[in-house]
């Protein structure tokens, strides 16, 4: 492991980036956070047991830039290594960072500048625009902004604080005692709704990350134990807080293994990037949407509508 000197200035921010096996999309990632247009801040990588060059690639950037730190040992699973990222931190700041996505270059100028600004808030997010393994761009997603709407939301099962566009106060995380494992894979959200529970969050109007959609990351088996795990996250908040709650998010938003699960959400990032305006995209997904169900309705009317119209814009069309 690697331990900061005892003379190194402390920096505002800590990136909490745990890695598994990243090594296709690591450097995307480690780039867009050396990128950044504030540059007060330690990356702390966690390689959580990789059987790939991940850990071979973080070294490297340790070599090249003093702001990075690599630790590594045996797989313990996510949750285990978020936390033990805060305790290795030294920024007043954490911001977190998944090894496959790519953090905008005024993301942590913004965000810092906006917990410094508001310091009854303890969580900032920001909007996402989501692409494919392939980094093409799918659409924005544009979560709601002030704490009422967002807790409002959290409290329904509707995450709308996207992990790796979230920054927040360690103090405050250490507070509510960092994330629980007994609602993984959900996390983040029950953290939000327990954080929350003793100050403000927020999401800034303006796109902090490109959230990368692959199969690796996507499968029915997750999807069904997260649906279940933030479930479970919300029952326990609705219970700290005594109140009833109505737990809305019973769809799943991530595609599974089987055929139809994967043709259902070609069509749907198909028909979102073409709304876009993101033709390559939309030919990519109209194309798998006929590989998948050839002789479907639905995927022939994603391919020749697109072909016929012409799309408006996504900031000429009301969110």
């Amino acid at each position: 492991m690697s331990a900061a000197r005892s003379d190194d200035p402390v920096p505002t921010i800590s990136v909490l980036l745990p890695v598994y096996n990243a090594e296709p999309y690591l450097r995307a990632a480690v780039d867009s956070v050396l990128s950044q247009t504030f540059v007060d801040f330690e990356l702390l990588a966690f390689d959580d047991g990789s059987t790939d060059r991940s850990l071979a690639m973080l070294r490297e950037y340790e070599a090249k830039d003093s702001r990075v730190r690599v630790f590594s040992r045996e797989n313990r699973g996510h949750v285990v290594t978020h936390n033990e990222l805060i305790g290795l931190a030294q920024g007043r700041y954490l911001a977190h960072m998944d090894a496959d996505d790519i953090c905008l270059p005024e993301r942590f100028e913004r965000q810092a500048a906006f917990l410094d600004s508001f310091s009854d808030h303890l969580v900032v997010g920001g909007w996402v625009e989501q692409i494919n393994a392939a980094g093409q761009p799918i659409g924005i997603i544009r979560s709601p902004l002030t704490h009422q709407e967002i807790d409002l939301a959290h409290l329904k099962g509707h995450t709308s604080i996207c992990h790796p566009a979230a920054m927040f106060r360690k103090t405050a995380a250490l507070t509510v005692g960092c994330y629980n494992n007994e609602f993984n894979p959900a996390e983040d959200l029950d953290l939000w709704l327990r954080l929350a529970e003793i100050g403000k969050v927020a999401n800034l109007p303006e796109i902090v990350l490109r959230y990368r959609l692959h199969s690796n990351s996507l499968s029915e088996a997750n999807g069904r134990m997260q649906h279940d795990a933030m479930k479970r996250a919300c029952q326990s908040a609705w219970q700290r807080r005594g109140i009833e709650g109505r737990f809305e998010a019973t769809g799943h938003w991530r595609p599974g293994t089987d055929k139809n699960s994967r043709h259902k959400f070609a069509l749907q990032y198909g028909w979102i990037s073409w709304n876009h305006g993101h033709r390559g995209t939309w030919w990519t997904y109209a194309w798998e949407a006929l590989r998948l169900r050839p002789l479907a309705l639905s995927s022939w009317r994603l391919l020749v509508f697109g072909f016929l119209r012409t799309p408006r814009r996504q900031s000429e069309r009301e969110n």
